[in-house]
């Protein structure tokens, strides 16, 4: 009788969040990116990138960093799942003053923008952890690298066909 109320409290909260995706009725651009991030072709590409990059300026072999990149990706995927969609709110709300939110282009900018810095950060983490790396080091070229990683990520969704019908 101890577990049983952890436990069903555990089961409510479970229950209570498994059936939010069903009310996402309302678009945000970052919410389009994150969703967009777990197709294969969005991760190779990533992956393409990105090896190059911490081979480059980490200064380890091929095989180190793809480790790295793969695991380096890893931790963005879930990460992401949280503080992407956060990213967009704040954004969502920095920008209500100015009467551009939502669907206006300043906010899909910014919101690959965000969703680049928060990868980086992401990624910055995970080789300070790794490689004893500084993020303050790291940072520039893991924003770019993960910026065009997102970009192509917002092109394929943008001009891929609907393949849900």
């Amino acid at each position: 009788m101890k577990g049983t109320f952890p436990a069903a409290i555990s089961a409510a909260v479970a229950l209570f969040l498994w059936g939010r995706p069903a009310y996402a009725d309302v678009v945000w651009p970052s919410l389009y990116i994150v969703a967009g991030m777990e197709s294969f072709a969005v991760i190779a590409a990533g992956l393409a990138v990105e090896i190059p990059f911490v081979k480059f300026f980490v200064k380890v072999s091929w095989a180190r960093a793809l480790l790295l990149a793969i695991v380096m990706n890893l931790t963005t995927a879930v990460t992401g799942i949280v503080f992407i969609p956060v990213s967009g709110i704040v954004v969502e709300i920095l920008l209500i003053p100015t009467g551009t939110a939502t669907f206006h282009l300043i906010h899909w900018v910014i919101s690959y923008a965000a969703v680049a810095a928060v990868n980086a950060l992401a990624e910055g983490a995970t080789l300070r952890l790794i490689q004893k790396q500084r993020i303050r080091s790291t940072f520039s070229w893991l924003l770019a690298a993960n910026a065009f990683s997102v970009l192509f990520c917002v092109l394929l969704n943008g001009f891929a066909p609907d393949r849900s019908m």
